[in-house]
């Protein structure tokens, strides 16, 4: 599940530059307003940590692991690769 939940978040930040350009340079607020383009896979959950006009940032869980995987885009380290603990 480690790598579908890193692939989720790979995919979600693609979908949120989709969406940024899309919708006058602003990110998608949650999961929910990108149903259209992108979907976590069976048994993971996404949940955006923060969103402003500079950046985002989400973690993803999943059934049958006890790691969190975690994406940051517009700010701190590791930005923009998902990392796992």
């Amino acid at each position: 599940m480690i790598a579908a939940m890193q692939s989720d978040l790979h995919n979600l930040a693609l979908a949120q530059e989709s969406y940024f350009s899309e919708h006058q340079f602003q990110y998608a607020p949650d999961a929910a307003a990108l149903r259209a383009n992108w979907r976590s896979s069976d048994g993971v959950t996404i949940t955006f940590d923060s969103v402003s006009t500079a950046g985002w940032s989400a973690q993803a869980v999943a059934q049958g692991t006890t790691q969190t995987c975690r994406i940051r885009i517009g700010g701190g380290t590791q930005e923009g690769a998902p990392v796992c603990q």
